[in-house]
């Protein structure tokens, strides 16, 4: 009589690479405005604190990075582009005028937020390198967030799949990052 493997063995196995083959496609975020796949629909750029925080709620993908620290030394931009699904235009004023930018100067707080955009819309944001996050995606919204250094990072998906890498916090772990639901892939330095 042979033993056999528990249903999870071959699949642990394919993801490390093993023997029965390449890992499994997984459901990540893909496609957004960052991968050069989609023109962006809308741009903001708005001038901000170089320590601020970024309070994002939308219904579909969002990510973030670091502003290219050559083009702007003194890290007071934050860069937004929303792209639509597939690189097609909306039906007119569709996304556009339901996606909200706003900057808060006594809060220190840039705030994207939108009810009624398509989830397979994007949202590319660029802020400076130290920048707190507190992001929720609603339905199958993914959260993509590279090199970034915080003091405060909460992301929230539903559905949603985030995606972590290259994130410095200055608090301990637990403390500091709080990923709720979803599917959470991440390297921390």
């Amino acid at each position: 009589m042979r033993a056999l493997t528990p249903r999870w063995g071959s699949l642990a196995a394919r993801a490390a690479g093993g023997w029965w083959g390449p890992p499994a496609p997984r459901r990540g975020c893909s496609g957004s405005a960052e991968a050069g796949g989609r023109k962006p629909l809308q741009e903001w750029a708005l001038a901000v604190s170089p320590r601020g925080r970024l309070r994002v709620r939308l219904p579909c993908q969002v990510s973030v990075r670091p502003l290219d620290p050559e083009r702007y030394p003194g890290a007071d931009r934050v860069l937004v582009a929303v792209s639509g699904a597939g690189g097609s235009p909306p039906p007119r004023g569709r996304q556009r005028d339901r996606v909200r930018v706003e900057y808060d100067e006594a809060l220190e707080q840039m705030a994207i937020e939108a009810e009624d955009v398509d989830s397979k819309a994007a949202v590319d944001v660029r802020t400076p390198v130290k920048f707190d996050l507190d992001i929720k995606t609603s339905g199958t919204g993914c959260v993509k967030i590279q090199k970034i250094e915080c003091d405060n990072c909460k992301i929230e998906t539903e559905k949603g799949t985030s995606v972590l890498q290259s994130i410095k916090v200055q608090q301990t772990l637990p403390q500091s990052i709080s990923v709720l639901k979803g599917i959470v892939w991440w390297s921390i330095i």
